[in-house]
């Protein structure tokens, strides 16, 4: 932990240091020096190096919300409110002290429709200063899931570019971000940092298919705990808006989300929620990442859409299962919808299936089996 006493036992100092110390013995002023390079590097490491707050089978709980707001020009806007969930999976450690961790985010959304469920899951890697790195340019929900307390003061400001958010555009956000440590402060009766990182200037995004995407603002309000480094709330707003479109509309999002729980998972639980993710992952493989190959083959789609079934099913009882569940079944019905296309051309020169539709005035039906041997125009359009 942080501020525990890092120095070599008394045993360890004899038995290590003191042998090494005489340029006699070690045979001259080259090996002295390198032995001062060793110290330098210890020295380093006990006091400048952050330590790694997190461990294996470690399990963060994110709670709060997340409103959007749309405002556009010649009519009214709207906005609506979703409950947020965030688990932070530690699954690993790994030999270059970092950690492997996954990401399980779920959103619920109450409308006029009914309840609506979404998720999506996401790998990453944490390194020794805290900074999470998302697979596939995906950044997880965190610039930092930690910052070592003796990097932190008031005042202090660095910077860096970084991708922001991806998936949500065509192309991943990247835009340069300041950081400013503003000044100490208590959430939940416990000493925080509050960190501001903030977008330096606005950003355009020109995609391949002519569209453009201005993201003029960006900011970030991180709490830091003072004691062990961790995040312990994250308050994020950012606009965008897309000058091509004909209805001008601007996008407002705000997500506030807060430390409510850490666990630590027992081995059984640890080893089944690995289990788990790999199969999740499995998935990610083969289908999202895959998904512009997958959707040319009726046979790949087939191997798909068998694939996600057999997870799902496989899932469903998992206590993850809010997590996993709204994510497979968002891509099981894109595969069913994808394999719709090579069923069209399979109808060529088939008798069209009879049905009976009301004319205009509702004053008589018409069925499609009495207009045979004529020759019929069908239009199947629909408002939005």
């Amino acid at each position: 932990m942080v501020g525990a006493d890092t120095s070599p036992p008394a045993k360890f100092q004899a038995h290590f240091f003191y042998p090494y110390i005489s340029p006699i013995e070690s045979g001259g002023d080259k090996v002295m020096l390198r032995i001062w390079s060793i110290l330098l590097f210890l020295l380093w490491i006990v006091t400048i190096a952050p330590t790694m707050p997190l461990q294996k089978g470690m399990e963060l709980r994110y709670e709060g919300e997340m409103k959007e707001t749309f405002t556009f020009a010649n009519i009214p806007g709207f906005s609506f409110t979703r409950r947020v969930v965030l688990l932070v999976e530690v699954m690993k450690i790994t030999s270059a002290k970092e950690a492997e961790v996954a990401q399980l985010h779920f959103t619920e959304f109450e409308g006029e429709e009914g309840v609506t469920r979404s998720s999506r899951v996401g790998f990453g890697k944490v390194a020794m200063d805290g900074r999470v790195f998302g697979s596939w340019e995906r950044p997880l929900t965190f610039p930092y899931l930690f910052i070592a307390p003796k990097q932190l003061r008031e005042g202090r400001t660095w910077s860096s570019k970084e991708v922001l958010i991806a998936g949500f555009f065509s192309i991943p956000l990247k835009g340069r971000v300041v950081y400013r440590v503003l000044w100490e402060t208590k959430m939940d009766c416990a000493e925080c940092w509050l960190i501001l990182r903030h977008l330096v200037q606005p950003v355009t995004l020109h995609a391949e298919d002519g569209r453009n995407f201005v993201v003029p603002a960006w900011t970030d309000w991180i709490w830091v705990d003072a004691q062990s480094g961790l995040v312990r709330r994250l308050k994020r707003r950012w606009q965008y808006y897309a000058p091509y479109s004909t209805v001008k509309r601007i996008q407002t999002s705000v997500v506030d989300i807060t430390l409510r729980q850490i666990n630590n998972l027992s081995q059984e639980a640890q080893k089944r929620l690995l289990t788990e993710l790999e199969r999740i992952h499995s998935v990610m493989e083969a289908v999202e990442l895959n998904y512009e190959r997958i959707r040319q083959s009726e046979e790949k789609l087939s191997q798909a859409e068998q694939m996600v079934i057999d997870t799902i099913s496989a899932l469903r009882e998992s206590p993850y299962a809010d997590f996993y569940l709204p994510y497979l079944e968002r891509w099981l019905e894109s595969i069913r919808y994808w394999q719709k296309g090579f069923e069209a051309p399979k109808l060529v020169g088939n008798l069209a299936p009879d049905f009976e539709l009301p004319v205009i005035d509702k004053t008589a039906k018409v069925k499609l089996s009495d207009l045979r041997g004529k020759v019929i125009l069908l239009n199947f359009f629909s408002h939005g």
